[in-house]
């Protein structure tokens, strides 16, 4: 077992992060019905904004072999990916008030806008990407230009 911590401080709150990384050896039962899995990694966060105090704990596996500071690095550089994506379907799309709750239909909602955000990502002709979604949804040459190049 190994542990790395760290703090930061910004945008008016104060964020520890603990990563406590466990090797995966013999010690585990049934380790051969978990084929390749090297480590186990426990991530304790505490986030402080003023006084409400939030804390979250989260469990990761990795067929890597790591150490903790590494396991780390690893688990931000994830999440340095996935908060952009987020912000696209969250921010751009307004995904958080869509009222669409059929069996299928969010998934599928979700999958042709990601496509469409990969599409509007690629243009740089609009410095904004708000104005980059109202223009293709109003702007047939620019509609084409995006799809057809």
């Amino acid at each position: 077992m190994e542990t790395y911590e760290e703090i930061d401080k910004g945008h008016g709150r104060l964020e520890q992060r603990k990563y406590t990384h466990f090797a995966l050896t013999d010690w585990v039962d049934n380790k051969a019905e978990w084929r390749g899995l090297k480590s186990v990694i426990l991530v304790e966060r505490k986030r402080t904004i003023g006084v409400s105090i939030q804390e979250q704990s989260s469990w990761y596996i990795s067929s890597l072999q790591v150490n903790a500071r590494k396991a780390a690095k690893a688990i931000r550089s994830h999440w340095q990916v996935e908060n952009p994506l987020h912000w696209w379907l969250d921010v751009v799309y307004g995904d958080d008030h869509s009222t669409l709750h059929s069996a299928n239909g969010p998934l599928n909602l979700t999958m042709i806008k990601r496509y469409c955000m990969n599409l509007l990502t690629k243009d740089s002709t609009i410095k904004r990407k708000k104005h980059r979604v109202m223009a293709s949804a109003v702007d047939d040459t620019f509609r084409e230009k995006l799809l057809f190049g």
